[in-house]
């Protein structure tokens, strides 16, 4: 072997050592120094998801509005019309074939910059209560009733006001009672806000169960400390209710009459992380946003990963922001948004193809699956029937997808 050979080989071989030694150096001070954010706890987690076969009763997917309309993320039907929340703050309404806002909550800002969307606002989960009266959680701004038919508008729960000593950072999603106005609703964070959103996933749960009281216009926490709560729904008599944890693969069921009243339980394992859910006739309608695939199933047991992958986030996002404040960037925005949201997620590790509808009764047991095995669509966040078609929504796809129903 010549000096040269040699010498390279050393050289390579020093290289190599002086890179381990930064990381053996580097890793454990971004996992153990004290201080670092996100002020979060880091656990072991063992996903519990259930298998499902892909059966195709919702292939060959239309896609409604291409490009014209970003994550329909929540799909309802109301005298006899569709409507949609959406990026850009607006809830939409189908009118005449189009797509047209009928509220928004935000402020003035470019709708289709999906990095303005904490400016714009977000609608997530609305219903219709028994009068016709819109409640609507905005991640961003906080819940709101709203009068479509004359525009009065009324602030209900408001992001800036503490409940039990912590402001809500992501009211999600919302269930009316029909024999009251008092109504349930989920804060999927007490840390962090939806654009930020990967933290809660990497962190362990700490999103809360409200209940709002119409005549004392309070809240009370029901439930605290779960993985991203998410959709909620209520039973026919209202003697529980069904909430979504989506990181924690389940749904829970918390009795609100009876012997039991107060106490929760497990009420469905499934197969994915769910989205929004809704009640109709005898059985609860559960959307199954995203499939983990292996290396989430993986991550999700190895909390020093979970806890060096966070605080890097943090610190990048908190480099990106001091250069955009020094010189300010589009680039840098785009970076500083792109972090930690959901997006990046779905852009990077995009979930196995393949949509999941899940009817579920009383009782927690599944009764009917309608899902894709075509993959034309994915990401399903909510799912009603109109007009002889499913409709599903999407906090991620770009387009308003439709089924024609069997």
């Amino acid at each position: 072997m010549s000096e040269e050979t040699i010498d390279d080989s050393c050289s390579v071989l020093s290289s190599i050592t002086q890179v381990i030694a930064v990381i053996c150096i580097v890793v454990p001070l971004i996992c153990f120094m004290p201080g670092l954010p996100p002020d979060m706890t880091f656990s072991y987690h063992k996903l519990t998801v259930q298998p499902v076969t892909l059966n195709g009763k919702l292939n060959n997917a239309e896609k409604l509005f291409l490009n014209q309309v970003k994550g329909p993320e929540d799909v309802v039907v109301h005298n006899n019309e569709l409507y949609t929340s959406s990026h850009g703050g607006s809830i939409k309404k189908l009118s005449n074939g189009k797509l047209i806002s009928v509220i928004k909550f935000g402020k003035d800002c470019n709708e289709e910059t999906i990095m303005e969307e904490d400016i714009c606002g977000r609608p997530l989960g609305f219903r219709f209560n028994r009068k016709g009266l819109l409640y609507a959680a905005d991640a961003y701004y906080g819940i709101y009733k709203a009068n479509l038919s004359n525009g009065d508008v009324e602030a209900i729960v408001s992001k800036n006001v503490p409940i039990d000593g912590f402001n809500p950072m992501i009211p999600n999603s919302i269930a009316l009672s029909k024999k009251t106005d008092d109504f349930f609703w989920t804060d999927s964070s007490t840390t962090h806000l939806l654009k930020d959103g990967l933290y809660t996933f990497l962190g362990d749960g700490n999103g809360r169960l409200l209940k709002y009281n119409s005549v004392s216009k309070k809240n009370e926490v029901l439930l605290k400390n779960l993985h991203f709560p998410n959709g909620v729904a209520l039973s026919a008599d209202e003697s529980f209710l069904i909430v979504a944890e989506t990181f924690g693969s389940r749904l829970l069921k918390y009795n609100l009459k009876g012997s039991n009243t107060g106490k929760v339980e497990v009420f469905s394992n499934l197969p994915g992380f769910p989205d929004n859910v809704d009640y109709v006739d005898g059985r609860f309608i559960v959307s199954i946003v995203m499939k983990p695939d292996k290396f989430i199933e993986t991550l999700s047991e190895w909390p020093i990963v979970k806890k060096f992958a966070a605080r890097t986030m943090s610190l990048v996002e908190y480099i990106v922001e001091l250069l955009d404040s020094l010189y300010p960037s589009i680039y840098f925005k785009k970076i500083n948004h792109w972090i930690g949201h959901f997006e990046s997620l779905h852009s990077i590790a995009p979930p196995p193809p393949g949509a999941i509808v899940l009817f579920i009764d009383n009782t927690g047991r599944l009764v009917q699956t309608l899902s894709t095995n075509d993959n034309n669509i994915g990401g399903i966040s909510s799912m009603t029937f109109f007009q002889g078609h499913y409709y599903l929504g999407s906090p991620f796809n770009p387009f308003l997808a439709r089924v024609k129903a069997s």
